[in-house]
């Protein structure tokens, strides 16, 4: 989802509770202007190209211990 979409391409229904979210984030900043790529690519294209800015996020059941970031060097 871009910064500038109004409508999110994917949800989920979720119980109410508290929950952590972990985001693990790759390439970050990379996408085809960054590239000089002017190409209309798929999204099956965009999602082949691993070298793309791309998340996974983790959704956890309750609080967690503490806030920050774990960077993997």
């Amino acid at each position: 989802m871009s910064v500038i979409d109004s409508d999110p391409p994917i949800s989920a229904d979720i119980e109410r509770g508290d929950y952590a979210v972990y985001a693990a984030a790759q390439n970050l900043g990379i996408d085809q202007s960054s590239l000089g790529e002017t190409a209309k690519l798929s999204n099956a294209e965009i999602a082949e190209r691993r070298g793309f800015e791309w998340y996974r996020l983790f959704l956890v059941p309750g609080k967690p211990e503490f806030e920050g970031r774990v960077v993997d060097s």
